[in-house]
């Protein structure tokens, strides 16, 4: 994450103040999000992270604008903390927590939500048994191909 946001172009100190943290905390912040423990991360700044990781050619100006149009005191915070806070109420796993997180926080899956929301639509009709079959026999050649080296 450090080498990322240096080949951005940031220093630490002035990332800090465009997220409304001191340096210390971003520091913890980024050193939390490298060694997984995403539960010490404020929740608009884990979607940050992810936003990061899931762009590494990203640059300044983008980024930029990310922290403007998603974290520009607007109330997005406060809202992706009661997010957080549902979804921990609800039980899910910290795991499916901060995949949802990434997912709202970025554009990465778009592409794919149309497709996972058909898979979910025919999944268990009757009346699409042979769509699900095909549905399912991609979904599990999915999950062969990104299992692989996956414990």
């Amino acid at each position: 994450m450090r080498g990322q946001l240096k080949d951005i172009g940031f220093r630490l100190t002035e990332l800090a103040d465009y997220l409304g943290i001191s340096r210390p905390t971003l520091y913890k912040y980024i050193e939390c999000y490298e060694s997984g423990d995403y539960g010490q991360i404020r929740p608009d700044i884990l979607v940050f992270f992810g936003f990061l990781e899931a762009n590494p050619g990203i640059d300044k100006r983008s980024v930029l604008q990310y922290i403007v149009s998603h974290m520009g005191g607007d109330g997005k915070s406060e809202d992706m903390a009661e997010l957080v806070e549902a979804m921990e109420r609800f039980g899910l796993p910290r795991e499916k927590v901060d995949f949802i997180l990434s997912v709202v926080g970025g554009s990465w899956m778009d592409d794919l939500i149309p497709y996972l929301n058909r898979y979910r639509a025919v999944m268990g009709r009757p009346d699409l048994e042979d769509e699900a079959e095909e549905f399912s026999h991609a979904v599990e050649e999915f999950k062969k191909r990104i299992s692989r080296g996956v414990e």
